[in-house]
């Protein structure tokens, strides 16, 4: 799934706002699916991230109704104002942003926006800019994306600087509806993406990244079930790969006999599941409300080789459905 206009008009009409953009609403989330598609390094991959991004822009730009700060008074900062939808502000930051951006091959002069500040006003960055200050932007060692299960410090990141602030953000009302408005949206505005890798290292961080998509309930009914860590989650595309210990662990709301929990992983094309490549690890958990369970992730039988990760559990049909409260990785070992 993405980010939709329906998604962006439903947040917009829930924090009440809306009217007088600078863009449609499918452009809007066009825009920002096509900025973390592209530049997001692969870390909006939960919703809380998604969600953060979303709503720190909306607040930034007056609700998606300018990319361009308001005050137009003379200041120490003029003419680098605040723009895109993150409202990107000061010398300093228009330098690194265009850095960035030639590194991107998306202008050929690193000093582009100094030389022309209004051009950052431009629809074409205001997404964009959003993605590259959560992203490369980074507060006491970590980037701003990191810190997006706290809503407040990602406010006081954007508005005062420093995710630690002993004062609340401005608008922080404001902010927090925001947010709640676009994290209640769910899981679907999270953009499918795929990580490409030719080495077992960087196979395993995107494996990391797979678990952290687990941060929601689950509710499962009797009955076998594939758990989606894709398409929501990560593509994973496989290389000359050593073998790599995958340890979980998954929480239950309540105690459940004879639960099978194993790994699957599936061939995919152009999109769509073609077969089982294989199925690894199972365990069976007797009255538990937890349980640990590893597996070795195979290594493959031929590179460039593109599969999706699957979490199974069967639940017994002589139960109730119950709810997978957390998936949490515990562990990492190279064989």
């Amino acid at each position: 799934m993405s980010l939709t206009g329906a998604h962006i008009a439903l947040a917009l009409r829930s924090a009440g706002a809306g009217g007088g953009l600078v863009m449609g609403t499918d452009a809007i989330a066009k825009a920002f699916n096509d900025a973390m598609r592209k530049y997001g390094d692969g870390l909006f991959i939960t919703a809380d991230r998604v969600a953060a991004l979303i709503s720190e822009c909306m607040m930034e730009s007056a609700y998606f109704r300018t990319t361009e700060e308001y005050n137009t008074k003379k200041g120490d900062y003029q003419p680098y104002r605040g723009r895109t939808f993150i409202q990107i502000t000061w010398k300093s930051n228009y330098e690194k942003f265009g850095k960035w951006c030639k590194q991107q091959g998306l202008v050929s002069d690193a000093d582009y926006f100094v030389k022309n500040p209004s051009k950052l006003a431009d629809l074409k960055w205001a997404a964009i800019g959003g993605v590259w200050y959560f992203t490369q932007v980074n507060f006491y060692g970590k980037p701003l994306v990191e810190y997006s299960g706290n809503i407040g410090q990602v406010g006081k990141a954007v508005n005062l600087g420093d995710p630690f602030h002993k004062v609340a953000p401005n608008g922080w009302k404001a902010r927090e509806a925001a947010y709640i408005a676009v994290r209640a949206l769910g899981p679907d505005i999270v953009l499918e993406q795929e990580i490409k890798s030719t080495n077992s290292t960087d196979w395993m961080v995107g494996m990391k990244k797979v678990y952290e998509r687990f941060s929601d309930d689950v509710v499962l009914k009797p009955g076998e079930h594939e758990i989606k860590t894709s398409p929501e989650g990560y593509t994973l595309v496989t290389g000359e790969n050593e073998g790599i210990d995958l340890v979980a662990t998954v929480a239950l709301n309540r105690p459940v006999q004879n639960l099978e929990y194993w790994w699957r992983i599936v061939d995919y094309k152009a999109g769509t599941p073609t077969k089982v490549y294989k199925d690894f690890a199972h365990v069976t958990a007797n009255q538990k409300t937890q349980v640990s369970f590893k597996g070795d992730l195979p290594k493959p039988s031929a590179t460039g080789r593109s599969m999706r990760l699957r979490l199974c559990v069967s639940v017994p049909k002589s139960d109730a459905e119950i709810k997978i409260t957390d998936v949490q990785t515990t562990g990492w070992k190279m064989d």
